[in-house]
């Protein structure tokens, strides 16, 4: 089993300064045996959200020993059908020991697939183990092309970007346009197959949502620019499904991106930088 832990921190190493006793639960019954609980957070804005995630690890008073590991799907099954003991010592032998008497803080990277962050507490003779899923997400190519933003000046960006249309493998309706606004700044859609539309010549496109994300630019003085669809701007997702301000995506891939762009100023308020549609267009 591969194991990715990486800078385990403790955050607070008077846990378990006292040992383990016979405590009253909330609802009156005692509890002398280990646990564990895992945690997961948004890695935060210097890692890669859909391949990394924030984990925290919070044992009980009653856990003498500690040991953590990242199970792929695959291993965790077979071990789950065997039974929890099986599951159990496989994270005590291809896992990381941990200080049992802290919460652990950890950023694990590089995931793909669906992973099972797996802990195990140890103590008096028994054992508990607990888990979180994460799923990393892979990005496969759709179609490379032009992506044509009608806010370029404002922006500061070229006329025409560059980009690859990418759907993730774990869920054949999210897209990506990849590097569009830069390295490692893309802008991600969300495509819902069952609200398609016939245009004025015949052809069906499906609308797709674009939700809040930030870009690499700033706006002068002011602040970052983000982008998001109409429906996000004012609240309402009626605005893209029954006012005519959807976004589309054809069947060739071709797509008209209806947008907001705003600027976020030093308050959190934000100020509006106009809206209209960019373009995707697919290399023939």
């Amino acid at each position: 089993m591969k194991n990715k832990i990486f800078n385990f921190v403790a955050v607070s190493a008077a846990l378990m300064a006292a040992a383990c006793t016979a405590e009253e639960s909330t609802i009156g019954s005692v509890d002398t045996t280990p646990g564990v609980t895992v945690y997961t957070y948004a890695p935060g804005s210097e890692y890669n959200a859909d391949n990394d995630i924030r984990v925290r690890i919070v044992p009980n008073k009653c856990t003498d020993e500690l040991y953590f590991a990242v199970l792929s799907d695959e291993e965790y099954k077979v071990l789950a059908e065997s039974s929890a003991e099986a599951v159990a010592a496989a994270i005590k032998e291809n896992g990381k020991k941990l200080e049992a008497t802290a919460v652990k803080d950890t950023v694990l990277t590089g995931l793909f697939g669906l992973n099972h962050l797996a802990a195990v507490a140890v103590g008096g003779g028994s054992s508990k183990v607990s888990e979180a899923e994460f799923v990393g997400v892979t990005w496969l190519d759709v179609v490379s092309g032009t992506y044509i933003p009608f806010n370029y000046a404002k922006l500061g960006c070229g006329q025409q970007l560059p980009t690859t249309l990418q759907v993730a493998d774990t869920d054949e309706n999210r897209f990506r346009f990849k590097d569009v606004f830069g390295v490692d700044s893309h802008l991600e859609i969300y495509n819902y197959p069952d609200y398609s539309i016939e245009d004025e010549e015949g052809d069906t496109y499906t609308i797709f949502r674009v939700p809040t994300q930030t870009t690499p630019f700033v706006y002068g003085t002011y602040g970052p620019v983000g982008v998001r669809d109409i429906g996000y701007w004012q609240g309402n997702p009626a605005f893209v499904f029954e006012g005519g301000f959807e976004s589309g995506m054809y069947e060739d891939h071709f797509c008209f991106i209806y947008v907001q762009y705003f600027v976020t100023l030093e308050d959190g308020s934000t100020g509006n930088l106009g809206h209209g549609v960019d373009y995707f267009v697919p290399a023939e």
